[in-house]
């Protein structure tokens, strides 16, 4: 384990390396600079996010009001490079075309629940507001009677590849 802005791998040494929901966070122009040096010259970056989810026309908008309104100020700023999807990060390779994807998954409610448990804005509006009525559990509430079963929940991929420039 070694930060991705020095990884103490030797020079020239990969032929991909692949950054999963997390090129946000980290120092662009080191981060960079350290995958240049350790990418051989064939060598390939693919960096992917993805953003809000998709679930039906009746459930996005709740999740959104949630997501965006209560919680939207508790997002991390670097969030936005996510809600850009990655189009504003500098990327100092040579675009290869990718194809578009998606993370689909088949959840119940609950699964879904869980997963906005994760939001980090949710932690951060908890930690500041502990008093407050529980958000998920409102949400689970409005949820009920629209997502009985299985629902298919999909996002988008926001997925760049680039080349190394030069040798």
């Amino acid at each position: 384990m070694a930060p991705a802005e020095k990884s103490g791998l030797p020079d020239a040494s990969l032929d991909l390396i692949t950054v999963a929901q997390a090129l946000h966070w980290f120092q662009f122009d080191e981060f960079f600079e350290e995958a240049r040096r350790v990418m051989r010259p064939d060598a390939r970056i693919a960096v992917w996010c993805y953003g809000d989810s998709k679930i039906s026309p009746e459930i996005d908008p709740l999740v959104d009001e949630v997501n965006k309104g209560i919680l939207g100020p508790y997002w991390d700023e670097r969030r936005k490079y996510i809600d850009e999807a990655y189009r504003t990060i500098p990327f100092p390779f040579d675009v290869v075309a990718s194809p578009k994807l998606s993370l689909v998954c088949e959840w119940t409610a609950e699964h879904y629940l869980g997963y906005v448990e994760s939001w980090s804005s949710l932690q951060n509006y908890r930690r500041q507001h502990p008093e407050a009525p529980d958000v998920v559990q409102a949400l689970g509430k409005k949820l009920a009677p629209l997502w009985k079963d299985v629902k298919k929940v999909s996002w988008p991929l926001d997925l760049k590849v680039g080349k190394k420039k030069g040798p």
